[in-house]
């Protein structure tokens, strides 16, 4: 006769069931976090800017983390957005700048006809896969 729990303590299937881990936000490195990037925020909206002299590489990662918590959970003031620069060799400065950064998404044309020209192409729009679509022969395109 086979013993149930034996089969359970040799790795079978758990003798408790699974305790649900706690959403992120919950979780100590993610309330820390929160907790410094909310600091943060409150000492560059005072201050204007942040300086990190001389961190070792952990201590600049762990800003880094720090700044991109902040900007992914909305805690940049509005129409200001967090930017870091190298300072005096191995050190970081943090500071706010107006308005959203030169590559993000609301920098982009938003008229659905208005798409920004690249170097050859044509002002029409019709590139080389739209004159190979015109003739479905020749798939050879020229250049512009």
């Amino acid at each position: 006769m086979i013993d149930d729990d034996s089969t359970i303590a040799d790795g079978g299937e758990p003798t408790e069931p699974a305790k649900p881990r706690p959403p992120y936000s919950e979780r100590p490195i993610a309330r820390a976090r929160q907790a410094k990037a909310q600091e943060l925020i409150e000492g560059l909206v005072a201050e204007g800017r942040v300086r990190i002299a001389d961190p070792d590489d952990g201590e600049v990662a762990e800003w880094r983390r720090v700044v991109n918590y902040a900007k992914h959970h909305g805690l940049e003031p509005a129409g200001k957005r967090i930017e870091k620069v190298p300072y005096g060799g191995p050190g970081l400065e943090l500071f706010l700048v107006e308005g959203p950064h030169p590559n993000a998404r609301s920098q982009r044309p938003k008229a659905a006809g208005s798409r920004p020209r690249t170097a050859g192409t044509p002002a029409s729009g019709g590139g080389c896969a739209q004159r190979r679509r015109e003739s479905a022969g020749d798939a050879v395109c020229a250049a512009p």
